[in-house]
Formats: C-alpha cells, sequence, structure tokens
C-alpha cells in the first residue's frame, strides 16, 4: 500500500497544497510551521477521520473560510482508491470512499492504513495510560470496525451510568447500565489482551535485536488483576463480577472505577518495569519497537503493509537509533518531515520535497 498523492483546499495553511509521493521512501522538509505536519495530518485524517493533534474539524479549517477539503489517492493491492473528507464550519464532516458519500467513520477505517511515529510517540513509555490505550485503539481500529463500534458504545454507556452515579447514585437503572457496560467491556478487553499479546511478540523481536536486556509487554486490565489469558465471555462475566464488589465504591467516588476505560499496559526490561527504572534512550527504543511491532502486524492481518508516517521524529533519536528505525523500514512507503535533511544516504531513491512546493495555485 503505499500514498500516489495528496491534494488540499484550505486545510490549515494550505489555500490550495499538492504534492505526489514515491511508492518507497519520500522526506518533507522545510522551516517550522511551514505545513510539513499538516501535510502528514492529512494523510492520518483521511485514514482514520481523526486528527492526532486531538484538534477539533473547524480547527483544521483555513482561517475565515467556510469548509476544506483533504483528497488522498492511494495504492492497495494494486488498484487506486481515494478517500476524500470536506471539514464543514457549520455541519458535520462528510466522508468520501472513492467518490462514494459514506455514513459512518467505521467504514472509513481499514481503507488506508497508516501507522504515526511522531515526538510523542517517544513519551509513551513514560506518558499517560490514556496515550497507551489511544495507541492500542488507533492499531486494533484500523483491523476491525467491530472494535470501533464497540468503543463508541462503551464510552457512551460508561458516559450515562457516569452521571446517573452523581445524580442519583442509588438508582436502580444503573444495573441496567452495567449490563451493556460488561457486554462492550468485555468484547474490548478481549480485543486488546490478544492485540497487546501479538505487540508483545514483535516488539521482543525487534528489541532483542538492538539491545541486550529483554522486554517484556503486559497487559494491565481495567477490569482486575488479571494473571491468565480469558475469553470474551470470560471477561465479560469477570466484569460484572468486579463491578458488583465494587458498588459501594462507585456510588462513594460516583464514578466508575471498573472497565477497559482504565486500561494500560506496562513495558519492562529485565523484569524491571521501563517507565521507572529505564533510561530516557531505552523508554524511547521500546517505543520504535512498539512501532514496528504495529507496522508488522497490520502487514500481516491486512496482507499488504501500511503507509508509514514519520513526523519530525527522526530529529529527536541520535544516529543509531535513526540508522535501526530506517533499516526496517526500507520496504514500505515512508514520509518523513524534519527541519533538516537528516543522515539519509543509506536510504535508495528518496524523494526529496520541500513544504514550499506543496503550496500551489489551484486544487485540481
Amino acid at each position: 500500500m503505499f500514498v500516489d498523492n495528496v491534494k488540499l483546499l484550505n486545510f490549515r495553511n494550505y489555500e490550495y497544497g499538492k504534492v505526489a509521493f514515491n511508492p518507497g521512501a519520500n522526506f518533507i522538509y522545510g522551516s517550522n510551521a511551514s505545513g510539513k505536519t499538516n501535510v502528514i495530518e492529512s494523510i492520518y485524517l483521511a485514514a482514520t477521520t481523526k486528527s492526532h493533534r486531538f484538534s477539533k474539524d473547524k480547527e483544521m479549517i483555513m482561517y475565515d473560510k467556510e469548509s476544506s477539503k483533504i483528497s488522498v489517492s492511494f495504492n492497495s493491492s494494486n488498484r487506486l482508491n481515494r478517500s476524500d473528507i470536506i471539514l464543514n464550519n457549520s455541519k458535520k464532516k462528510q466522508l468520501f470512499k472513492n467518490g462514494v458519500p459514506i455514513t459512518k467513520s467505521s467504514e472509513m477505517l481499514g481503507f488506508l492504513n497508516v501507522v504515526l511515529f511522531c515526538p510523542d510517540d517517544l513519551r509513551l513509555i513514560k506518558g499517560s495510560p490514556r496515550e497507551r490505550r489511544r495507541m492500542i485503539d488507533m492499531g486494533i481500529c484500523q483491523l476491525r470496525a467491530s472494535y470501533f463500534n464497540a468503543l463508541i458504545n462503551y464510552n457512551h454507556i460508561l458516559e450515562q451510568k457516569n452521571n446517573l452515579l452523581k445524580i442519583n447514585p442509588e438508582s436502580d437503572q444503573i444495573w441496567i447500565w452495567n449490563h451493556k457496560l460488561c457486554e462492550y467491556g468485555g468484547y474490548i478487553s478481549y480485543i486488546r489482551q490478544n492485540y497487546i499479546k501479538n505487540i508483545n511478540k514483535y516488539a521482543q523481536a525487534y528489541h532483542s535485536s538492538i539491545c541486550k536486556e529483554r522486554l517484556h509487554i503486559l497487559y494491565n486490565s481495567g477490569i482486575g488483576s488479571i494473571s491468565e489469558e480469558l475469553t470474551r465471555e470470560e471477561f465479560t462475566s469477570y466484569m460484572e463480577k468486579e463491578i458488583e464488589k465494587n458498588t459501594d465504591r462507585e456510588i462513594k467516588n460516583k464514578l466508575s472505577i471498573i472497565g477497559p476505560h482504565r486500561d494500560d499496559f506496562t513495558a519492562f526490561l529485565d523484569d524491571k518495569e521501563a517507565k521507572i527504572y529505564g533510561s530516557q534512550g531505552q523508554q524511547r527504543t521500546i517505543s520504535i519497537c512498539l512501532k514496528l511491532a504495529e507496522v508488522d502486524i497490520i502487514k500481516i492481518d491486512k496482507r499488504e503493509s501500511p503507509v508509514l508516517l514519520l513526523d519530525d521524529a527522526l530529529g529527536e533519536l541520535d544516529s543509531k537509533r535513526q540508522q535501526f528505525v530506517l533499516k526496517n523500514f526500507d520496504n514500505i512507503q515512508t514520509i518523513i518531515t524534519g527541519t533538516k535533511q537528516l543522515e539519509l544516504e543509506n536510504i535508495k531513491n528518496i524523494n526529496m520535497i520541500k513544504v514550499e512546493d506543496i503550496h500551489v495555485h489551484s486544487f485540481g
């Protein structure tokens, strides 16, 4: 899979933008705030329907404009496809798959597969559980539309239950929300458990090729202390029991404290928690290996490689880790951004793109 070209209309700082990519390595370079990350964001948006910068749709529309359009043409299984998104100030965004309008974001997921690696990802191990859950969710959503729908439903039910706990924590209706919460929560936990198991397998292999320490990634379920693999039904049943055991705590706190919204994973190096005992270099290496593992999982599931987006991430790595990343990503399309030309001499036929050249005079 590879992106052929991107066209932008009134997107961020691009009144008109157009850029073509090679199937291999591509490097967009230019000064800070010149629009490099905006190109990466547009591709990520076309693949996932969301911005990796946590931006609202309106924030991505050029100032004083009513709407914005992103069009990404890409090749998948030797077929040319196109993902179009129109952002609007006054209504919901519009999604198009090969020119056909679609109504659900879940229908777009998995159409164009990407793996994003940005400076924030270098802090995955040190960061918050929310950041690690987001990494897991975006990886799985590109593989399972049913997972995306389950997340939407789970979060909606969780919000309703939390509102009821705040307003009337003794309400008999809470058990209704608990039943539905466990139904979706059991499925989410089961899928995450298996996904992290695969992440661990592939990340371990990459890590052993660059470091002596043994890497281990452990799934920490928000349902409770679980020491063995569970089926979907077992997760659902376990969650029901844990919620019942913690009813008084939830009423006291007026908050749902049991469920996959509290999930996390922990990275260990030789049985020591990397978040606490690992150096910054070790933590960054683990983060790189997690991204490499994401690429492998998508490649095996989809039977073709995803597009790798490296947004200003290489510049924060030392030369050893830069070369490790580039060596392991040299067989898939890679779109790299940076403020200066890095040590890229080992990459054959790299397509160098000056960010100023992306600004054109028409959308066509």
